[in-house]
């Protein structure tokens, strides 16, 4: 996580609170490109929540030259 995405975290988890009227949310970042990373979302998630009603991907890599992932995975 960068400096920013704790705030950006809890700005946007606020803001859909406001906008949906569920009080209970919970928002996770999770650098998708790295095993290490969704590993550790599953055991967050695991621990602390009893089910998974709604998952939204935001993801996305635009490039023209050949980009691997920390894992030695294409990305591009």
């Amino acid at each position: 996580l960068s400096l920013d995405e704790p705030l950006m975290l809890l700005t946007l988890d606020a803001e859909i609170k406001k906008a949906t009227g569920f009080d209970r949310t919970a928002l996770y970042a999770v650098d998708l490109s790295m095993f290490s990373s969704v590993n550790s979302f599953i055991d967050d998630f695991e621990k602390s929540e009893e089910r998974l009603d709604v998952l939204l991907f935001n993801a996305g890599v635009a490039t023209r030259q050949y980009s691997p992932t920390a894992d030695g995975f294409e990305q591009t």
